[in-house]
């Protein structure tokens, strides 16, 4: 059915011309200098980049053509003789284009190594990008934490992470008649806001955005999430699934009927799944005979690589795979709505759902560990 919807969305994707130009004014230091454009979709599931070039002539630039949707996602940059990069993303749309570009006062610290930047006087699209930009610029300024030892790389805690998100999407219902709104929508999909929240969102689109091929795309996929995140709820049945395990053999869980059981989602290069792994064996060592099964999925393609991290760690429990990589949309990640691993559902000897870790954000293995215990307790 997705893979249906694909192939019946991208073509009018495709075929929709768009055109639009660009102007730019710039400080003297670019004249005779080239600028390039570079314009990319890395939102939607048609992904493509296109690159063009102009030669600055008396502070200004010009670049014209077509684009696939309404609004895209582009670049402006070109090199100074020391090598300074002047690189900055804004929204083209469909239409005029006009830029600004601005020198950066050497002292003016959030600038740091840039040597110039863009304003878009009249540009809808660039407002609200500036807007969500400022949002995560607060974030990562206040609560932002390095990641490594090297202090190159700052992520944010999960729980300002999340405020952040919010914030963006709340800025966005404000936003109701422009495209650039389901763009950035899509990009928080990707994010993994809430789902009920953001199909709230783009219900209240304006009809003609809604009319548009990335609103049904991004709509189908909400649509088909919030139906994976209903079924695997806690106390609702847990559903049947059908896939193959390590010897090629093929596994229902309908043959636990009885049994408890814990789903684990996993994948062979996903380092945190190697991390709780231990966690998972001293559980299943505990209870296995209390009758507690596992049925470990490795969301990957990589059967070798799969068979020698089974035999490595002695995974003696029930070793199973969608045998293709997890990034590829299938029925069985579509079934629960798994955007990303380590995960567990936990299910009792009736078949119902009594633990799901995507529904409360949080794959620690001490709250997996106590919901089993809460439930063979019960079951005894």
């Amino acid at each position: 059915m997705k893979l249906l919807f694909f192939f019946l969305v991208t073509p009018v994707v495709a075929l929709a011309q768009h055109s639009y130009s660009v102007k730019g004014e710039v400080p003297d230091y670019f004249n005779g200098k080239t600028v390039y454009l570079s314009v990319f979709d890395n939102y939607s599931d048609t992904r493509y980049e296109t690159k063009d070039s102009a030669t600055v002539v008396d502070n200004s630039f010009a670049f014209s053509g077509k684009i696939a949707q309404v609004s895209e996602a582009a670049r402006i940059s070109y090199k100074n003789e020391e090598q300074q990069t002047f690189s900055q993303e804004f929204v083209l749309d469909s239409g005029n284009n006009n830029m600004i570009v601005h020198p950066v006062p050497a002292d003016y610290i959030y600038y740091k190594n840039k040597v110039s930047i863009l304003s878009f006087p009249h540009s809808a699209s660039n407002s609200i990008k500036l807007q969500l930009d400022s949002i995560s610029s607060y974030y990562m300024r206040v609560y932002g934490e390095y990641a490594d030892s090297a202090r190159q790389f700052i992520v944010l805690p999960f729980q300002c992470d999340r405020e952040k998100l919010e914030k963006q999407q709340t800025l966005l219902a404000g936003y109701k008649n422009n495209y650039y709104t389901i763009i950035q929508l899509y990009r928080l999909y990707r994010r993994r806001v809430s789902l009920y929240d953001l199909d709230n969102a783009l219900k209240l689109l304006d009809d003609n955005l809604q009319k548009t091929p990335l609103y049904k795309e991004l709509l189908h996929k909400v649509t088909i999430d919030i139906a994976g995140n209903e079924r695997a709820r806690v106390n609702e049945k847990m559903p049947s699934f059908t896939v193959k395990t390590s010897t090629g053999t093929l596994f229902t869980n309908t043959q636990l009927a009885g049994t408890p059981y814990i789903v684990v989602f996993s994948a062979t290069w996903c380092i945190p799944c190697q991390e709780v792994l231990p966690g998972l064996k001293t559980i299943y060592k505990e209870n296995k005979k209390k009758g507690l099964q596992v049925v470990y999925f490795n969301l990957d393609d990589d059967v070798k690589k799969w068979q020698k991290h089974i035999n490595k760690h002695q995974l003696d429990w029930i070793n199973v795979s969608t045998y293709s990589k997890f990034e590829l949309n299938n029925e069985l990640t579509d079934l629960f709505n798994i955007k990303a691993v380590p995960g567990y559902i936990v299910v009792n000897k009736d078949g119902k759902i009594v633990f799901n870790s995507y529904q409360v954000k949080n794959n620690d293995v001490s709250l997996l560990k106590e919901h089993v215990s809460k439930m063979l307790t019960n079951s005894l």
